[in-house]
C-alpha cells in the first residue's frame, strides 16, 4: 500500500512542477527542424499556447516565420519575448 502513496506523491509533484508549455516548445522546435514551419501556428492554436509563452517557444516560432520569409513578424516576436525574460 505504501507504493501507492509514493506513486501519488510523485504524480502530484510532476503535475505541479512540469509545465505543459515544454511540450509546445519541443513540438514547435521539432516542426521547424523537420521543415514543417507552415504547421507551427496551427499547432500553437491546438495547444492553446501563445508564441510568447516562453522565450524558447518564441525563438522556435520566429525560426518558422523566418523560414517562411516573414522577417518583420519574426523580429517583433523576438523583441517581445526578450522583454519578458
Amino acid at each position: 500500500m505504501g507504493w501507492v502513496i509514493d506513486f501519488l506523491h510523485c504524480k502530484i509533484w510532476v503535475d505541479t512542477h512540469i509545465q505543459p508549455i515544454n511540450l509546445g516548445d519541443n513540438l514547435v522546435a521539432g516542426l521547424v527542424s523537420a521543415g514543417r514551419s507552415s504547421e507551427v501556428q496551427g499547432t500553437l492554436d491546438s495547444l492553446r499556447v501563445e508564441a510568447t509563452s516562453s522565450f524558447e517557444l518564441a525563438y522556435s516560432t520566429a525560426c518558422s516565420l523566418i523560414e517562411r520569409e516573414k522577417y518583420k513578424d519574426a523580429e517583433q516576436l523576438l523583441l517581445s519575448a526578450r522583454r519578458q525574460v
